[in-house]
């Protein structure tokens, strides 16, 4: 059930972030921006259905609906801009809880204030998107020369902040190192 609700969530966030492309992308902190007045009209530029979906799948109420797809729109125009602040310190971002607050993640801890203060929860972890990135990369080199049949499908999890395989038998060894 956890997986179903997490995959419709993943879908729900796609969908608005796709419909929400044609509005403008305003990103200041305050709460009465031009980012909030934005954010709120785009619950009207909706596929038909959505919030009802979100309704029905999620288990939200019409407002938490709207609430959520308000602050999801602020996540992403917010996200855009605290990467750059974050600089080569950036450890990726998500979503989190009923309302999608925003998490930012760091290498360094002297960046979680800055990031607080734009409402966004910073996260201090040991390697940066980049890092991650790089281990990926290492596994799709690994692929080219290995059998993956057992293991179809790799990524990086940013949320914990790992290279994640997914395994349809156990792996008679380990995967290779990154």
């Amino acid at each position: 059930m956890l997986r179903r609700r997490g995959l419709i969530a993943g879908c729900a966030i796609a969908m608005s972030a796709f419909s929400l492309t044609a509005l403008p992308a305003v990103a200041d902190n305050g709460p009465s921006s031009a980012s909030t007045v934005a954010a709120e009209s785009a619950t009207g530029a909706l596929p038909a259905g959505m919030l009802k979906a979100m309704e029905r799948d999620l288990g939200l109420t019409p407002t938490e609906a709207k609430e959520r797809i308000a602050n999801e729109y602020r996540a992403a125009t917010l996200e855009a801009k605290l990467r750059g602040t974050v600089g080569a310190d950036f450890g990726g971002s998500w979503l989190t809880g009923d309302d999608a607050r925003l998490v930012v993640a760091t290498t360094d801890p002297a960046d979680s204030a800055p990031l607080s203060a734009t409402g966004a929860k910073a996260q201090v972890v040991k390697h940066t998107l980049k890092e991650l990135d790089a281990a990926k990369s290492a596994l799709d080199r690994a692929t080219r020369t290995n059998f993956t049949q057992a293991a179809p499908v790799w990524y990086v999890d940013v949320k914990s902040k790992s290279p994640t395989a997914s395994w349809s038998a156990p792996p008679t060894r380990p995967p290779p190192a990154p």
